[in-house]
């Protein structure tokens, strides 16, 4: 689908709290979304969604998606934001310098 209709990775919905927000950082506003963040993020990044640099849309507009994923509360968003960000850096989209430059610790 994503191959079919690429343009749908950059569509930009207006948040009343956050702003313009990317698919990829709406993934952070519903717990069963957050799983796919890692899919939006490499196919993001495949397709050029985003700014130079913002690694599919995951560090577009200063909404990075990082911190909100480690600040989720609830016990089952711990574990999905773990291995969310575990695939991040399997494909590369997490660096290591991240975790200093975000405060991520």
């Amino acid at each position: 689908i994503i191959d079919i209709f690429p343009g749908s990775l950059s569509v930009i919905n207006l948040h009343l709290t956050y702003g313009d927000l990317l698919p990829v950082q709406q993934a952070l506003q519903h717990s069963r979304a957050v799983s796919f963040i890692p899919l939006l993020a490499k196919e993001g990044s495949r397709l050029g969604v985003g700014s130079e640099g913002s690694r599919g849309g995951l560090l577009e507009h200063g909404n990075d998606v990082y911190c909100p994923l480690v600040e989720l509360d609830g016990i089952h968003d711990d574990e999905k934001c773990k291995l969310v960000l575990e695939r991040l850096r399997d494909l590369d989209l997490l660096k290591k310098e991240d975790i200093q430059n975000f405060d991520l610790l």
